[in-house]
Formats: structure tokens, C-alpha cells, sequence
């Protein structure tokens, strides 16, 4: 087991779609914790995809160009889709100049926030040493599950000590209101597309777990994406929420998400009975936050997107965002974020 640092900037998203492929059954077990000391995947481990690149990776937030990079600023008064005419910002994007490479300010005409951003993150991609990359990763939570309304009518107390380890919990669907949030997150990403000229993800990754499989597809379903920007998710067991003892956080089978999500394709190595559950341990913030450090250096090392959509759990985003030294940011369910990483290779 190998800790690496890694950094990504991510868009959590949601996915629906058509008929796409899987990968073979035939993959070998698989641990989470499986890279080498040089950050590079082992073939037949947890990624088979050719590395572009190689040596040791180094992440880090880059702050200044969200709301939610500033220490003070307060979740609570955090609304993904705000009205920018309410004092809001499209995910947080603040209202900020912009230089390209000679330090000269951006004047070619009338551009968005978020056209703006795009161009600079090109630019700085672009102009970059070939050891440095920046990525925009867009992190979503997913829709409301059963088992939030249950912690809710319990008490989280009561919830951790009993009802999380009762087997009817076990992989939980979206209810009425979580299928809302996820369609509304596709309106907003629909209306953000026409109006705000926000930029569309070149990668989208997925938890297994049915709640967010469930959640992408309710999210991009609606939206109506260009050919050479296909709707394409691939489901990351990486992503997934703390491992172990709730009963929330145990997958179905591989055969089962095939069947009822066959439009993503499953990584190579995803074992048919989930292997990494324990009903007697619960995974440490520390292992979890190493967790999302393997799920970076894999996604840099063989993913050269700069833009990037996760679909994922509060427990894996808030692991993200210290794996990037990013300050700690509760999102409600239903919620989004958008951080800018810098990754650096040694």
C-alpha cells in the first residue's frame, strides 16, 4: 500500500445514456490500494490504460477563482444555482480578471465568466512546463438516498450505533426528492450551458453505488451534448463513499449494475461481489483521504482531459479536497462544487 499525492480539479456530475460498453468480468482482484511507489498504475491492478505519463505526483488546490477557496466562506450559504441577479455565482466562479501568458488582460470582445475561465485554463495548460497540468474538477453529491431521510429520523447517533448496519439499508435508491435534486441539476446544467457558456466535462466518472449511478443519469439525460462532447461515464470504485460497517455503503454486484446501468462502462479490475465492504470496520478519514489521493494519480496518469466531472459521496468529496490541501466544504445532497488542482510531476 503506497501513499501518493496527487492533484485534480474535478466536476462532480450526474450520467444517463444509451447502449455503451463494459469491460470483461475476467479482470483480476482488486484493492484500492494498489500504485507504485512512482505513481504509476500497475497493469492488471486497478487501471489497465496505458500511463502518459510517469514519476511521482505532487497535487494542490490553486486557490482564488471559487467562492468556496476563501477560509471564511460559509457552506451553509452556498447555492451551486443562485442567480448571479441574487448575489449568486454559476459554481461559484467569482467575478475576476484574467490574464493570458505575456500578463496582458483578455480584450477580445464580450466573454462569460466562465468563457473566460475556460480560456485561461486553455492557455496555462497550453504554456505550462510538460511535468505541470491544470485541471477543473467539478465534483456533484448525489441525490437524496434513503438513507439520509433515516439518519434524519433517527439521529445520527442512533443511526451509526443501529440502524446503519440493518441490512434493508444496503445500497440505497434516490427517493422522491433526491430524483428532483438531479433533475434539477440537469435543468442548471442545461440553462448554464445556453447563458453562462459553461464549459462541458471531457471526462465523467461515477460511483458504483446506485444512488449515484442513479443521480447521473437524472442529470444529464435532458441535455443535449455536442458529438465530439458524448456523454461517456466510466464507474470508479475509487469514488465511492466510506468503506465499511453502514450498510449504505455496500455495493450490488457487478452483474447488477450492468444490467441496470449498462450505458457506463465499468473499469477494468471491478470484481462482481464488492470485496471492499467490512461489515467490522469503517474506514479511517486518513485511509479514505489516501483513497482519493490513488483515484487522482490514477485519473492524471492516464486521463489528459482538463476537465473533469465526478459523481460521488460527502465522504469521498470531503476526502478529495484534502488530498488537495483544499479547506473543508459540506455540500448538502443534490449539491456541486467546482475546484481548480494543480498537478506536478517529480
Amino acid at each position: 500500500m503506497v501513499i501518493i499525492a496527487t492533484f485534480v480539479l474535478v466536476i462532480l456530475i450526474v450520467f444517463l445514456g444509451g447502449a455503451y460498453y463494459n469491460t470483461s468480468t475476467t479482470a483480476p482482484a482488486w484493492s484500492p490500494y494498489n500504485l507504485d511507489m512512482t505513481g504509476v498504475l500497475t497493469p492488471g491492478k486497478s487501471d489497465t490504460s496505458t500511463p502518459w505519463r510517469t514519476g511521482t505526483l505532487r497535487i494542490a488546490t490553486v486557490p482564488g477563482f471559487f467562492v468556496h477557496d476563501d477560509p471564511h466562506a460559509d457552506p451553509a450559504n452556498y447555492h451551486y444555482d443562485r442567480p448571479v441577479s441574487q448575489g449568486g455565482s454559476v459554481l461559484g466562479l467569482l467575478n475576476r480578471p484574467y490574464q493570458i501568458v505575456d500578463g496582458t488582460s483578455h480584450t477580445s470582445g464580450f466573454q462569460t465568466q466562465w468563457q473566460k475561465f475556460e480560456t485561461w485554463l486553455n492557455e496555462t495548460n497550453v504554456n505550462a512546463p510538460p511535468n505541470v497540468v491544470y485541471k477543473l474538477i467539478v465534483m456533484g453529491r448525489h441525490g437524496q438516498g434513503e438513507h439520509n431521510v433515516a439518519e434524519a429520523k433517527y439521529g445520527t447517533i442512533q443511526w451509526d450505533e443501529y440502524y446503519s448496519k440493518l441490512p434493508e439499508f444496503t445500497d440505497p435508491h434516490l427517493t422522491a426528492v433526491g430524483i428532483a435534486q438531479a433533475q434539477d441539476a440537469g435543468l442548471f446544467f442545461e440553462q448554464a450551458i445556453k447563458y453562462h457558456k459553461i464549459p462541458l466535462p471531457q471526462s465523467y466518472y461515477v460511483s458504483p453505488l446506485t444512488r449515484c449511478l442513479s443521480t447521473a443519469m437524472l442529470t444529464f439525460s435532458r441535455l443535449e451534448l455536442p458529438r465530439r462532447r458524448p456523454f461517456h461515464a466510466t464507474v470508479k470504485e475509487n469514488l465511492r463513499e466510506t468503506l465499511g460497517v453502514h450498510t449504505c455503503d455496500k455495493r450490488s454486484n457487478r452483474t447488477w449494475i450492468y444490467n441496470h446501468f449498462n450505458a457506463f462502462t465499468i473499469e477494468p479490475g471491478f470484481t462482481e461481489e464488492d470485496t471492499l465492504w467490512n461489515p467490522d470496520k469503517r474506514e479511517t478519514d486518513e485511509e479514505q483521504a489516501e483513497r482519493a489521493r490513488l483515484l487522482l494519480t490514477g485519473i492524471f496518469n492516464t486521463d489528459e482531459s482538463s476537465i473533469i466531472s465526478f459523481t460521488t459521496h460527502s465522504g469521498m468529496i470531503g476526502a478529495i479536497l484534502r488530498a488537495i490541501s483544499h479547506r473543508p466544504f459540506q455540500l448538502e445532497t443534490g449539491s456541486i462544487i467546482a475546484v481548480l488542482v494543480k498537478g506536478e510531476w517529480t
